[in-house]
């Protein structure tokens, strides 16, 4: 496909707006004020549409499951990963009429969607592309007022994040048992159990861990999130 490109002369706007016989060289009309303003809105667009859309790739190669209880019901949460690469996830979505997936790139403020195509005889999935939107996840419940706590007992943290920044009133409590790992598994705990914190990326943690089990309190409710397995995988994903 042939590619566009805008060029601007710098010395454009002049020779539309101005006139030699100013007296003064910036005094310029309400009309060539308006054209300058639309010029610049055109190539905000131009420049923002070709960016938004063009072809990524995205490379996986972890896959980690949590079971989630929380009001007497379970449920999985399936989350692939790039070790290398915090900013972005893949997170699957199934029910009981459709399932589909969504790469929520946090880096470049979008989430592509696509249909999970079953593949037959087997557990696996084609993941087709469908579209990608706009995503603003700083604008997210995001709250950046919280301490971790080291437990007296052995691989046992705590995490509690704040309303404000006086840090006397707790909005929720994360108390979760780890083990040390060469790999850096806490953004996907976060991505599956942070909830609504997974897209804070100021959330992160001084080393490299593995959450097996977590027990989050908040206000009278209680929500358990378990480890159930991680794998190794190798695929890549376009968004197109």
């Amino acid at each position: 496909m042939e590619k566009v490109f805008a060029r601007v002369s710098s010395s454009s706007p002049l020779s539309v707006c101005s006139s030699p016989h100013l007296a003064k060289p910036f005094s310029v009309s309400r009309k060539c004020i308006k054209q300058l303003s639309i010029m610049k809105s055109f190539l905000f667009l131009f420049f923002t549409f070709n960016f938004f859309n063009a072809q990524q790739s995205y490379e996986f190669n972890k896959e980690i499951i949590y079971n989630i209880k929380f009001n007497e019901k379970n449920n999985e949460s399936i989350i692939y990963i790039n070790v290398n690469d915090d900013s972005y996830f893949l997170k699957t979505y199934k029910n009981s009429d459709n399932s589909y997936a969504i790469i929520y790139d946090l880096k470049n403020n979008k989430k592509n969607y696509y249909e999970m195509i079953e593949i037959p005889n087997s557990n696996k999935y084609d993941l087709k592309f469908e579209k990608s939107e706009r995503f603003y996840p700083d604008k997210l419940m995001n709250y950046n007022h919280y301490d971790y706590v080291t437990s007296s007992i052995e691989n046992t943290e705590e995490l509690r994040i704040y309303f404000n920044k006086k840090r006397k009133k707790t909005y929720k409590i994360f108390k979760f048992e780890t083990t040390e790992s060469e790999i850096d598994y806490f953004p996907a705990y976060k991505f599956s159990c942070l909830h609504p914190f997974e897209f804070n990326q100021n959330l992160k943690y001084d080393k490299p861990l593995l959450v097996k089990k977590s027990i989050i309190l908040y206000k009278e409710n209680t929500c358990e999130c378990n480890l159930k397995t991680t794998n190794d995988v190798i695929f890549t994903l376009k968004n197109k």
